[in-house]
């Protein structure tokens, strides 16, 4: 329905504009308007009509509990659990690599600053410096790509990097 208001915006803008530029063309411009006006309210209509037919052909149940989550249709479920999945992959495969990037960035930075120590140059003092948790995050074990990080404890990593 947003794309409705998006249209009749515009029209309502250009129409404003023409009658800005020409002000003898007024019963025109509103004509041609009232006829936008129209033809978009019906489409939107229609669209909605036969979006909620598609919908209960799918879904008999979907007219009568909209939005319901309790009410759900395996199929329906089964696309949740799917999606879930995608999502999970997506953030181990984007959002973890990035994270630890930016943490071991960070952990360096910190170290160097605070106790004149690059991280790669003595990793044992680095890491007793850094403690098991930040260590952790900043190390990919051989052979994997990626390795879930666990998001509850995100604040614990947060607060170790700022207390080095």
């Amino acid at each position: 329905m947003r794309w409705v208001w998006r249209e009749l915006s515009l029209a309502t803008v250009v129409a404003s504009v023409v009658l800005v530029i020409q002000p003898g063309w007024s019963a025109d411009v509103s004509r041609a308007w009232l006829v936008v006006f129209a033809l978009l309210i019906s489409l939107a209509v229609i669209f909605e009509l036969f979006s909620r037919a598609e919908l209960s052909a799918l879904n008999p149940g979907v007219l009568s509990d909209r939005g319901g989550r309790g009410n759900r249709e395996p199929p329906q479920a089964l696309r949740d659990v799917s999606e879930a999945r995608e999502f999970v992959t997506a953030v181990d495969y984007t959002l973890v690599p990035f994270l630890r990037s930016v943490a071991r960035e960070v952990a360096t930075h910190r170290l160097l600053a605070h106790h004149a120590l690059v991280l790669d140059s003595d990793p044992v003092r680095a890491h007793l410096i850094l403690g098991d948790l930040v260590w952790q995050a900043l190390e990919l074990p051989v052979g994997t790509d990626v390795v879930t990080w666990p998001t509850n404890r995100l604040d614990e990593l947060i607060g170790a990097l700022e207390r080095i």
